[in-house]
């Protein structure tokens, strides 16, 4: 959900301020509980209630189904290596477009 989805949903609670949401969802994104999908500009809610952010997310573009994938400490430190040597990288954003399998158009049966 974007922020201001979240303030909408927000608002009969009192909440009517976006500082507010981000403040929360900044909080939240610290303690590892929300993830921030750059290409969307969106939050979700972590899949393991807490993570140490090391993941990347496959995302559905037909119905939006937002999957974790779990990175290991040696896919992070490959990925972190692909920088140029001009940046000190320290956070990896990958997201994989893609159809998921409840979306994808009946595959055709090979014989």
């Amino acid at each position: 959900m974007s922020a201001y989805a979240i303030l909408d949903r927000v608002r009969k609670s009192g909440i009517s301020h976006p500082p507010t949401v981000y403040r929360a969802l900044n909080d939240l994104m610290k303690k590892g509980m929300v993830h921030r999908l750059e290409s969307r500009s969106a939050f979700i809610a972590c899949d393991h209630g807490g993570c140490d952010g090391r993941l990347a997310f496959a995302i559905c573009r037909s119905c939006d189904k937002v999957m974790e994938i779990a990175l290991g400490k040696k896919e992070q430190a490959w990925l972190l290596g692909l920088a140029p040597d001009e940046l000190m990288p320290d956070q990896i954003t990958l997201e994989i477009a893609g159809l998921c399998e409840a979306c994808r158009p009946d595959q055709p049966a090979t014989s």
